[in-house]
């Protein structure tokens, strides 16, 4: 059983954890408060490809991607983020969630998040995805939305 502090951290946020844009301050702040952070693989891909993205738009350079994966990878060593696993039965379960919060837009990868989440009982999320946002407060996690007042 998680640490009732434990929270779900969306890939929104860690790029903001990693690259200064909106937020990030906050982002260095809510992290800081010494709660849980939890990550899956499936953040860890999505962050790689993100950060891939930001170097081909020239948002970053191709030193500064390959510091942030040494860092990260130094981070996960030291415990800074802990991960999560995920199962096949993720997919299934994420597609039954999709189908379950229509007429709520969720997008496949967010259904995922969700789901792996909600299997390691993890009550709490952070995320900047304002439909991700949404459709975790109808499932009753506390959500900490990086982005407006939708923060609850």
């Amino acid at each position: 059983m998680p640490d009732s502090d434990a929270i779900y951290i969306d890939t929104s946020v860690l790029v903001k954890w990693f690259v200064i844009e909106a937020y990030t301050q906050d982002v260095v702040e809510f992290f800081n408060q010494g709660s849980p952070l939890i990550l899956s693989e499936l953040v860890l891909l999505e962050l790689d490809c993100s950060l891939r993205r930001m170097e081909r738009s020239g948002a970053i350079t191709n030193a500064y991607r390959l510091q942030t994966e040494k860092t990260l990878a130094l981070q996960l060593q030291e415990a800074w983020f802990q991960l999560t696993p995920i199962s096949m039965q993720v997919f299934k379960e994420a597609k039954l969630l999709i189908d379950s919060v229509a007429p709520l837009s969720l997008r496949s990868l967010d259904a995922m998040h969700l789901t792996i989440a909600k299997k390691a009982q993890i009550k709490r999320l952070a995320t900047a995805d304002k439909e991700m946002a949404t459709v975790a407060q109808s499932l009753h996690f506390s959500t900490h939305y990086f982005n407006n007042s939708l923060t609850q």
